[in-house]
């Protein structure tokens, strides 16, 4: 080999860019085929990351409408024995009234007692 063509395979290699390198393989056979299916590769890998993200979003917003029921349905609870609590007294004084001819007493059947 002579020097020549010696001293032209290292200025090659020497002669090193990123394009170059990315450049390389579209050259051999079947080049474009490997860089579609590169591109492809990446395209697919990016889809399953935001595939996921969006899954996970999802999850979180279904997360928080299951808290916020949960606290709804806890609040209609009490809220019921709230009722329920009410209604029980108002059915006492009905009863109490109507049944028993019971009333609230008056003025004048008050008697201040002194110590």
């Amino acid at each position: 080999m002579s020097r020549l063509s010696r001293m032209s395979q290292i200025q090659g290699l020497l002669d090193f860019s990123p394009l170059a390198v990315l450049l390389a393989p579209l050259r051999a056979p079947g080049g474009w085929q490997l860089l579609a299916l590169v591109a492809l590769v990446l395209l697919s890998s990016l889809g399953a990351i935001f595939a996921s993200h969006e899954a996970r979003r999802h999850f979180e917003a279904l997360e928080r409408a299951r808290l916020a029921r949960d606290q709804l349905l806890e609040q209609r609870g009490r809220l019921l024995i709230e009722r329920g609590a009410f209604s029980a007294y108002h059915r006492v004084d009905v009863i109490a009234t109507e049944q028993l001819v019971m009333r609230s007493p008056g003025v004048e059947d008050t008697v201040l007692v002194r110590p």
